[in-house]
């Protein structure tokens, strides 16, 4: 397929008026138009794709039954900038509100407020399992 000569963009060789994307005047004058081999432009060794390890659910949980608490399920899926938030609002709630209520009651409460956010982490595992649409910082959908 030949180049449009402004947008510099795949157009087929029929669209001698008027690119489709750009709008430009006669795309094609003094443009060759030589038909290339599609294989030489895709690897079909499938070398680019070896690295490539898709993201699982189960995974996902089991960052989250276990280090959720320092968004780790997030830091897997690559959501860096929410597990960070994540990681300072469950200290920010585990370090203040249990040293406060320690302080003021008694120390029992920052072992309450840790199991009570290992809970709610455990039910952002829960969702994180069962949801279908899940996707990945890349867009991936998780498997």
């Amino acid at each position: 397929m030949p180049y449009c000569k402004y947008c510099n963009s795949r157009i087929s060789k029929f669209d001698t008026d008027i690119c489709p994307l750009c709008g430009g005047l006669r795309p094609l004058d003094d443009v060759s138009s030589e038909t290339i081999d599609i294989t030489k432009e895709i690897k079909m060794d499938g070398s680019e794709f070896t690295n490539y390890k898709p993201k699982r659910r189960g995974i996902c949980f089991a960052w989250s039954a276990t280090l959720g608490i320092f968004g780790a399920p997030l830091f897997y899926l690559g959501y860096i900038w929410q597990a960070v938030v994540w990681l300072l609002v469950n200290l920010a709630i585990i370090a203040g509100g249990g040293v406060t209520l320690g302080y003021y009651f008694s120390w029992i409460y920052l072992i309450v407020i840790a199991v009570a956010m290992y809970v709610l982490n455990l039910l952002f595992g829960l969702f994180y399992l069962f949801r279908d649409n899940l996707k990945s910082k890349d867009g991936e959908f998780v498997r």
